[in-house]
């Protein structure tokens, strides 16, 4: 097989576990604010059936590109420690492929964060063994560390 074979094959792979986890992990909430949103998150595999979208990312080009895809309906340019929320106001919190690219120290911070955030689910999702991601569309934010 292959090499870009194989990579479009582990990608597909990558998207059906996603799209499993989502449907299973944030089951049930009505408002999800996602961390990191980029400019192709996850949520955009799930049904939309009255379900608040917010995604928060630093870099505005991934934020243009996520509003012209329609996938969430508001969106906030800012830190995914994301203090301008209040406690509780998300039923369902999601941080797909954003903590690996933080440092120890914020990535405590993200996390104090996300359970603040919160009143029914949490959801982390993280590269299986080392997954390595350059800066996607000249974003300083989008390396693994």
């Amino acid at each position: 097989m292959e090499l870009n074979s194989l990579a479009r094959l582990r990608t597909n792979v990558q998207r059906f576990f996603e799209k499993l986890a989502l449907a299973k992990g944030l089951a049930g909430c009505s408002s999800i604010l996602d961390l990191g949103c980029g400019d192709g998150s996850p949520p955009r595999f799930l049904p939309p059936k009255g379900v608040r979208g917010v995604g928060v990312d630093l870099f505005e080009p991934s934020l243009r590109a996520s509003l012209a895809r329609r996938i969430h309906g508001d969106y906030v340019r800012g830190d995914a420690t994301v203090s301008c929320f209040r406690d509780r106001s998300f039923e369902g919190v999601l941080a797909s492929h954003l903590l690996e690219q933080l440092s120890k120290d914020k990535g405590r911070v993200l996390l104090d964060s996300v359970s603040r955030l919160a009143t029914k689910r949490v959801v982390i999702m993280c590269p299986n063994g080392f997954l390595w991601k350059n800066s996607e569309l000249g974003n300083p934010h989008g390396s693994n560390l």
